[in-house]
């Protein structure tokens, strides 16, 4: 799946439809639209794929729709990784418009600048 997509725009697209809850590889048990990509990652552990999709979530932390920078933050917290570490760091530094104050769509009564505080791990 992720193995035949051809660079990182394909790549970072496929996330996000995953991450939307329209990918092809969501299965009605999936409770929540990152289910589908954790179980690809799982999938490709240790593989040049994995770490392609890992860009490819990094990518959506900074996606328009909060849906998809929501589920972004939940893969990161399950699969802490390099990619994801080093993108996060630099949305901390940097401008968190697309975080501060922005409800989390499935986690009421929480905000994603804070989840992305809480992903923030120091070099």
């Amino acid at each position: 799946m992720v193995a035949a997509l051809d660079g990182a725009a394909e790549v970072a697209a496929f996330a996000r439809e995953n991450l939307l809850g329209g990918g092809l590889g969501a299965l009605r048990s999936d409770c929540y639209p990152v289910d589908a990509v954790l179980r690809v990652h799982a999938e490709l552990a240790g593989s040049a794929a994995a770490g392609r999709l890992e860009e490819g979530v990094a990518a959506c932390l900074c996606d328009p729709d909060p849906l998809v920078r929501s589920q972004a933050l939940v893969f990161f917290r399950a699969r802490p990784c390099p990619a994801g570490d080093r993108r996060i760091r630099e949305l901390v530094a940097g401008d968190r418009a697309l975080f501060r104050g922005v409800p989390d769509p499935l986690q009421p009564g929480t905000d994603l600048e804070r989840q992305l505080l809480e992903l923030n791990k120091p070099e």
